[in-house]
């Protein structure tokens, strides 16, 4: 599944817009979301100041997408 963006995202919260816009807030975001609050501790319903401009974090979570056959911005890392 590819999500293509004109750019990529720099933060956890631009990242969950761009998902729930491609994917919708139904039942396949929300267990994209279980998965990576499982993995990662990011829950992007709700994510905290701290995690929200987390390079690695972020780097991390793009990782996880590309894993699970996600592409944010077209290009598998």
């Amino acid at each position: 599944m590819e999500i293509a963006t004109a750019q990529k995202p720099e933060s956890l919260a631009t990242l969950a817009a761009t998902l729930r816009k491609r994917l919708g807030a139904g039942s396949i975001f929300q267990m994209l979301n279980t998965r990576l609050v499982i993995q990662y501790g990011v829950n992007l319903k709700s994510i905290s100041p701290e995690q929200d401009c987390d390079a690695a974090l972020l780097s991390r979570v793009r990782t996880a997408l590309a894993r699970m056959g996600i592409s944010v911005d077209g290009v598998q890392p």
